[in-house]
């Protein structure tokens, strides 16, 4: 193993001991690679390379990442004082690349302003800035202008112009940032696609230029969150950005790709093993001598040198670590664990590795492991009856795409009493499309008066002290969908717009209505993606969003006033309110203990985690005999998990499939891309436990949903004490961004 801990500095060195890692393992790795052991400690780690940095390099340029961990590390700088903001003062913050919007809007340069340039860490009048004002993005498009049509040769000069003024935009950018001595300290995260600041795979990369990206990297970049983007893939966004020239050569020059979420780690064993004139722009931005590549240690076992190192330095080894490295021996090899022989473990540098670090030899690991999937595929045939279970749903509809199996199941039990609570930590709406399908269906709705606008006020619908406040909806919805029958459905769906019209504008007659339809269709027709919304328009889109909701858990069974909807600053004390109230026994949500989830996934659960915890103590001090809470928790479709960390498998069939497509699309009117999302997950789960466990042995099993299986589900059932026992101290799930380096 070649350590070459002597080219890390201080702090890295310091995590690097933490850790026991190296940071070079094994001679095909190109870039130096330090783990944290989760988003917080990630985003520590770099503001502490920063600060060191600056004390060695006062004057220096400075170009950072405005995505997810980013906004830690500003939170973390924001809390420094004395000499460290002083030292953050004298740097120089130069922006990586910015959108072309409409009317001037600079998306980018305005989050680098809220995150960065507010006053509170670096010197604002000595950013290094880009200004796309002087084009709008109808120059660009003219395609998309509805005022007035023009001829082609007109809008192709008018575009060839905003070419060029952009270009000259890109110039005068690296000009400045070559004058001033080229960036000595740069952060750039993975997004989709291996971007980074926009070079996509296979992109030219010079110092600066203008390009497009997809409005889901666009999204990632602002900070902005969807769990599925479903935009249209040829609508992209013009963008001026920076390439890795622009990087100092210079000794003491540093540059960090960090990688932690899912779309990072997919393209994180491309960087670590690219070749050293790979164009990869991950590899890129990490240059030979100055890059490092930092991440969370889930990700070990995902590269293939590191999963060996983990191995080694995992202390103890404990057991399911070991029967996670005998299931992916037995992949490797093709060979059911039951049949792996000694000859299996020596020929696979995995294999010998694990007999050298453990006390069993091959038989004891084959049986021990075997064992573990029995005893995870019988809990996942375990019928739960008198219980109260609160689904916490922290994302949209996580817990249909995740748990729609195990949901079901419990239809089927007795005395089970289910509530939802749909946390707002996302900031997922209903796409500008949908908004303006369902506007211009309402306008139609008004002119034939097919809603009954006057009865339905005559009889409170509005009244939101109805017992079936909202139910109503879904339910006329929902014997549309039974019947095929698009009137009634439009019924439905119409008559919650209007709950949502009355509710954010007060509109009552069918006139206020009307003209606050028109004036949607009007925006949404000429809505400009980036563009931050006006709150009134955010609300409506939010509210459009519970629609979907009411209508997935309906189907399941739960009435309007079993779904909540918490948000805001709020979100712990309306959360504590609802477990007092409902005092569950079960609760499900989401697991995400490294930050390696989707955003804002694990921000939320460091809110939710301590809520939980004092409900159970107060519970507990009232009702000594109580068991305490059980979590039942999962994975989100699409991230990274393994068997062994889950506790119980739910088999899936067929028949399931069918009904979460049903639910997913016909239901909650959502694109095919969460099914797709969801089979892709649940059939990759099956293949492993089939090729683990032998083709035929589910296939003959003695029971039949085992033997009609065709997916699997992956979760976690164990005590909420083990939850928190499985963190280093309960304290960090209370944990804030403010707490500094440790």
């Amino acid at each position: 193993m070649a350590d070459h801990r002597c080219d890390a500095s201080q702090i890295e060195q310091r995590c690097l001991e933490q850790s026991r890692r190296a940071l070079y393992y094994h001679s095909s790795e190109s870039v130096p690679l330090v783990f944290a052991s989760d988003l917080y400690e990630l985003a520590r780690l770099i503001t502490g390379r920063l600060l060191e940095w600056a004390s060695e390099n006062p004057d220096g340029l400075v170009l950072l990442d405005t995505g997810r961990i980013l906004r830690h590390v500003a939170a973390f700088m924001q809390g420094k004082t004395g000499p460290e903001k002083r030292s953050l003062k004298q740097l120089r913050l130069v922006q990586g690349l910015e959108f072309v919007t409409r009317q001037g809007y600079q998306p980018v340069r305005s989050r680098l302003i809220e995150l960065f340039l507010d006053g509170n860490t670096f010197d604002p009048d000595r950013a290094i800035l880009l200004d796309t004002s002087a084009v709008d993005l109808l120059d660009l498009e003219p395609e998309r202008r509805r005022i007035r049509r023009e001829d082609g040769t007109r809008s192709h000069r008018r575009r060839a112009e905003a070419l060029e003024r952009l270009e000259g935009v890109a110039r005068r950018h690296a000009q400045l940032i070559a004058e001033a001595g080229g960036i000595g300290f740069c952060v750039s995260e993975i997004g989709p696609n291996g971007m980074i600041f926009g070079n996509e795979v296979g992109a030219r990369l010079n110092d600066a230029r203008v390009t497009s990206v997809s409005r889901d990297a666009a999204d990632r970049f602002l900070g902005r969150y969807r769990l599925v983007h479903h935009f249209d893939a040829r609508r992209r966004v013009p963008t001026v950005t920076l390439g890795p020239q622009v990087l100092s050569t210079e000794a003491n020059a540093v540059s960090i790709v960090a990688a932690a979420d899912s779309s990072g780690l997919e393209h994180l064993e491309d960087c670590l093993y690219a070749p050293g004139d790979s164009e990869y722009p991950a590899r890129s931005f990490a240059p030979k001598g100055s890059g490092r590549i930092y991440t969370v240690s889930s990700a070990a076992p995902l590269l293939r040198t590191r999963y060996l190192e983990t191995v080694e330095v995992e202390e103890p080894l404990g057991e399911q670590r070991m029967q996670q490295c005998v299931i992916d021996i037995s992949i490797a090899t093709g060979r059911p664990v039951s049949e792996l022989a000694e000859r299996d473990y020596e020929a696979n540098p995995l294999g010998v590795r694990l007999l050298q670090r453990s006390d069993f030899g091959m038989h004891p690991l084959n049986t021990m492991t075997l064992e573990g999937l029995h005893s995870r595929l019988s809990g996942g045939l375990r019928r739960i009856n008198d219980a109260i279970i609160l689904h916490v749903e922290p994302l949209p509809h996580s817990a249909i795409m995740a748990l729609a199996p195990w949901i079901a199941r419990l239809q089927g039990s007795s005395g089970i009493q289910q509530a939802v609570a749909v946390l707002r930590s996302a900031p997922y709406d209903v796409p500008e499309e949908q908004m303006l399908d369902l506007a211009i269906r309402m306008l139609g709705g008004l002119h034939d008066d097919r809603l009954g606008l006057k009865s339905m006020q005559r009889l409170g619908y509005f009244d939101e002290g109805r017992p079936d406040y909202r139910s109503r909806d879904a339910w006329t919805f929902l014997d549309g969908l039974a019947r095929k029958s698009e009137a009634f459905k439009d019924v439905g769906r119409l008559r919650r717009l209007l709950r949502n019209l009355h509710e954010v504008y007060g509109a009552d007659s069918v006139g206020d209505v009307q003209v606050r339809v028109e004036a949607l269709i009007r925006h949404f027709e000429d809505v400009d993606h980036l563009h931050v919304e006006a709150a009134d328009i955010r609300h409506l889109r939010s509210l459009q969003q519970e629609w979907s909701s009411d209508c997935l858990w309906t189907s399941f069974g739960c009435r309007g006033r079993d779904v909540q909807y918490f948000g805001g600053t709020a979100v712990a004390r309306q959360l504590g309110e609802t477990l007092r109230t409902l005092s569950p026994d079960i609760i499900t949500l989401p697991l995400d203990l490294d930050g390696s989830g989707p955003a804002p996934l694990f921000e939320t659960l460091a809110e939710v985690f301590p809520v939980i915890a004092d409900y159970q103590a107060s519970r507990r001090s009232a009702e000594p005999s109580w068991p305490g809470l059980r979590i039942v928790g999962y994975r989100m479709p699409g991230t990274t998990g393994t068997p062994i960390e889950a506790d119980v498998f739910v088999p899936v069939s067929i028949a399931d499939l069918a009904a979460i497509r049903a639910s997913i699309v016909e239901v909650a009117g959502l694109p095919e891309d969460y099914v797709r999302m969801i089979e892709q997950t649940v059939l990759e789960q099956y293949g492993v436990i089939s090729e683990t466990l032998g083709a035929g042995f589910l296939r003959n099993h003695e029971h039949d949903e085992l033997r009609s299986a065709v997916g699997m589900v992956f979760l976690y059932d164990r005590p909420l004490d083990d939850v928190l026992a499985g963190r280093a101290r309960r304290d960090e799930f209370a944990s804030t961004p403010m707490s500094g380096i440790t």
